[in-house]
């Protein structure tokens, strides 16, 4: 079973060398020597573009949701303060028997 597969590895070597003209020993360097490492490093480079995207993301997703912290914290003392006054406001209005609505 291996050796078939191996057989049918070196054929498809062979294919590749008469297609191309190289011959199965330039073939063979061209694929394992060449290409393989080659595809390696090019997918290595790509994870760590990917990966220094991905921390570039989170960290601006941090920093804008550290930002509508802040807006939310400032309209809800808005709110409050808006409360306080409304109240402070009643308060006057029963003291000087007015309607406040």
């Amino acid at each position: 079973m291996i050796d078939q597969f191996f057989l049918w590895c070196v054929w498809v070597l062979e294919v590749i060398g008469e297609v191309t003209g190289m011959g199965y020993e330039l073939a063979n360097i061209v694929i394992f020597v060449i290409l393989q490492p080659g595809l390696i490093i090019f997918f290595l480079f790509c994870g760590e573009i990917k990966k220094s995207k991905i921390i570039n993301l989170k960290r601006f997703i941090i920093k804008i949701m550290k930002d509508l912290d802040k807006k939310l914290k400032i309209i809800e003392q808005e709110t409050i303060d808006e409360k306080i006054r409304k109240k402070a406001l009643r308060k006057k209005a029963k003291k000087d028997n007015l309607k406040f609505i």
